[in-house]
């Protein structure tokens, strides 16, 4: 296995196009156990983008079977994203993933009203589809090829699930894709690997995020290297 080495390019703060990051949170009741890694890990994610150069807001929507489409903060500058505690975020039912990845880029697409931005969906879930009633794969893969024509990216992290089969229906790229171990120490590398991906990708200017675009992760999936070494 061999790792690409991260484009370098760096933006000065005049040139740094805002970023819109949507962040797609399976609260499933299969998420059960994991609560704690999952807040710690989004906690650490949001306090590390604090420190990164340039505009980002942040959308953090989270869905189960009995609400498959909650927006926890919407559109908030990364600076004033408050942590994510219990009261919040805490796992049941079962996992409605088309109806929430299609109505999260139907509505970021509606309330995008600045062109000149990069939208970003990151979508991070334990389980296979199994209970939309609104939208199916096909509806999904339609909107995703259409966003990424418009310079949209679209990310899939799974865990407890084959990744590529789940996210390839709904045609993300596998560049885009990754595996996780479903444990302290695989949530903890995929959300390293996903700040990582992020402070690389605002750091850039725009060739750098156009070569980006391609490969997000930059040939470096440390979680799911994690992952192959201990199935």
């Amino acid at each position: 296995m061999t790792t690409s080495k991260p484009t370098t390019a760096i933006a000065s703060e005049t040139t740094l196009k805002p970023v819109k990051l949507h962040i797609l949170l399976d609260r499933s009741g299969s998420m059960q156990g994991f609560e704690s890694d999952v807040i710690g890990g989004f906690n650490s994610f949001t306090e590390k983008q604090r420190q990164v150069e340039g505009e980002c807001s942040l959308t953090l929507v989270q869905f189960d079977g009995v609400d498959p489409f909650e927006v926890i903060y919407d559109d908030l500058e990364i600076g004033s994203v408050p942590d994510l505690t219990n009261d919040k975020y805490w796992p049941r039912d079962n996992t409605p993933l088309w109806d929430a990845v299609g109505r999260l880029i139907t509505t970021a697409d509606k309330a995008n009203t600045e062109s000149d931005v990069d939208n970003i969906i990151w979508i991070f879930t334990d389980g296979y589809e199994n209970a939309s009633r609104e939208f199916t794969s096909k509806k999904v893969r339609d909107l995703i090829k259409e966003k990424e024509a418009a310079g949209w990216s679209f990310i899939f992290m799974g865990c407890d699930i084959d990744a590529y089969v789940q996210g390839g229906e709904l045609g993300v790229r596998q560049a885009h894709t990754m595996n996780f171990m479903k444990d302290g120490q695989g949530y903890e590398t995929a959300w390293e690997d996903m700040e990582r991906s992020m402070t690389s990708y605002r750091s850039k200017d725009e060739a750098g995020r156009v070569s980006q675009r391609e490969d997000m992760f930059e040939g470096q999936k440390s979680a799911e290297w994690d992952w192959e070494s201990r199935k």
